[in-house]
């Protein structure tokens, strides 16, 4: 449709797409122009390197596979014919290891049935561009419960991190109602024996180290009225509950904002939109179509 439009103002039938409708209006052409080989050079051959290397690899990749599938129950030929070393993981549950086991592509294939069972090896697996590796299976332990003796340790460490965030929960709920009968905070805050940090002043751009966790409640928290703190809470996880004690709100000023960050707004909101409108738009072909999902195979 861009290309039909023959001189700047021309204004293109709309056009739909799958994000909607889409109307364009040509406002310029720039000629194309040819720069001296001289100029281009480094990057015609950087491009051509890339290029090469890309088809090199992909031309390998496709020998390493046939080699890996053609004598399955050794990685020695494949590791001799390209030049590469058999390397040996850790032990690994289905839960995923350490190093190249904690990749789930590879934890797939060690437990697919045909590399566990039949002690073949597994199929290429792509971790990332231009990385393909292959695995076989060399020790195999059955699932077994162990002793009291080898997970109490980290029974123990579990079951008092749990009490602990039950504590930290009970001591909020009580802080928050004692703030909200006119405790001061700072007086409240050593009655629970916490640690008191601030005044400090935020914006979303800068949060001064505070966790994401605590920034968002902040922002999300009602403003203060009349000079009354608002006093709120949010989970930090595993680090615990923090309360805070919101003085005062100042609102952005739009109309300061430099043309860099204005278009950028607009971008994000842009975007925001689009995907809206698309998982909308995807929303209702679902609705009307006959969808029947097997939860079993899922």
């Amino acid at each position: 449709a861009l290309y039909s439009l023959t001189k700047p103002g021309d204004i293109s039938e709309p056009v739909r797409t799958k994000f909607g409708y889409h109307i364009i209006k040509l406002t310029g052409i720039k000629a194309a122009t040819t720069k001296p080989f001289s100029e281009v050079r480094s990057d015609v051959e950087a491009r051509l390197r890339a290029n090469e290397a890309v088809d090199r690899f992909y031309d390998q990749s496709d020998k390493f596979r046939n080699v890996i599938y053609e004598q399955s129950d050794s990685l020695a030929p494949a590791a001799k014919e390209f030049g590469l070393k058999v390397m040996e993981s850790d032990w690994f549950s289905r839960a995923g290891g350490s190093g190249i086991a904690a990749n789930p592509k590879v934890v797939k294939a060690a437990f697919d049935p045909d590399v566990l069972a039949q002690g073949h090896n597994s199929h290429g697996i792509d971790l990332q561009d231009n990385v393909v590796v292959a695995l076989r299976v060399v020790g195999h332990r059955p699932a077994a419960t162990k002793p009291l003796s080898a997970v109490h340790d980290g029974i123990e460490k579990q079951l008092k991190m749990q009490g602990a965030v039950i504590r930290a929960g009970l001591a909020a709920e009580a802080a928050l109602k004692a703030l909200g009968q006119g405790v001061a905070f700072n007086a409240e805050m050593r009655q629970q024996g916490a640690t008191i940090n601030g005044p400090v002043t935020i914006t979303r751009e800068q949060a001064h180290g505070l966790p994401p966790a605590l920034v968002g409640a902040l922002f999300g928290a009602a403003q203060p009225v009349a000079g009354k703190p608002v006093y709120g809470s949010a989970d930090l996880g595993n680090d615990g509950i923090a309360l805070f004690d919101l003085q005062q709100v100042e609102m952005g000023k739009p109309d300061a904002a430099s043309e860099e960050v204005k278009a950028e707004a607009v971008r994000l909101l842009t975007a925001r939109r689009g995907s809206d409108y698309f998982s909308s738009y995807l929303d209702s072909l679902q609705q009307k179509a006959k969808i029947k999902i097997y939860q079993n195979h899922l």
